[in-house]
């Protein structure tokens, strides 16, 4: 291959979130959760998710509680059953 040059192999990666990666706004995340419970909320919806990632399943255990101590309620739409640890703060 004399007198050409080399081509690189080039890589794309995609905007997501993959397992196990920490998440850049993870700050404005926890400040927009904090600002809800303090908000008190009375309903909280959990829809479409397995809630396998740990700090997904406790900020959305956090907001189930919070409408509970409101005396609102928290429901879950899913195709398949809610975990163990979140399944008894739901309505």
């Amino acid at each position: 291959m004399e007198g050409k040059r080399s081509l690189s192999i080039s890589r794309l990666r995609p905007d997501v979130l993959l397992y196990g990666e920490p998440y850049q706004d993870d700050k404005e995340i926890m400040e927009a959760v904090e600002d809800d419970l303090k908000a008190c909320p009375d309903f909280f919806l959990v829809f479409r998710t397995k809630l396998r990632i740990p700090g997904a399943r406790s900020i959305a255990a956090n907001l189930c509680q919070a409408a509970q101590n409101a005396g609102g309620a928290s429901f879950w739409i899913s195709k398949e059953e809610p975990g163990s640890s979140i399944k008894a703060l739901l309505d």
